[in-house]
């Protein structure tokens, strides 16, 4: 029987970026799946316990290379699901890195030194919408 870890890098290939680019079968979200000879597991985590040893609990596999086929495990990083998200691309990350309103109003300063606002709205421009709404007795 061949090894799982020889059968496993068999279905590698290295490309320009210098990704290994996970050739096997695949799942919808774009994530390589491998059967280990016991289970069905997701590629990249297996190349990354592989070489770095299990995987803690609560953390999940970060592609530093945003390359969800990659299993090259100097490309990956164990970190919370919090934290992976907030690397992320979506929208819940681009939002969170916002330093500034619409406006262009620094949102620690206009909300009084602390990070906090509601809907992303800025409490300077919040202010001045209130303002203005009782300045047309109350419609607006």
């Amino acid at each position: 029987m061949i090894k799982p870890n020889r059968k496993f890098w068999e279905r590698v290939r290295l490309v320009e970026s210098g990704c290994l680019e996970w050739q096997g079968s695949m799942i919808p979200d774009g994530y390589g799946t491998f059967w280990d000879g016991k289970k069905s597991i997701l590629a990249h985590r297996f190349a990354y316990e592989e070489s770095n040893g299990k995987i803690k609990k609560g953390l999940v596999i970060d592609h530093l290379c945003r390359n969800r086929k990659c299993v090259e495990a100097k490309h990956m990083e164990a970190v919370t699901n919090k934290e992976n998200i907030l690397r992320g691309e979506g929208a819940g990350a681009k939002n969170n890195r916002k330093t500034k309103c619409p406006r262009g109003h620094d949102y620690k300063i206009a909300t009084g030194g602390t990070a906090k606002w509601r809907n992303r709205i800025c409490r300077k421009c919040d202010k001045a919408r209130q303002s203005n709404k009782n300045d047309q007795g109350g419609k607006g």
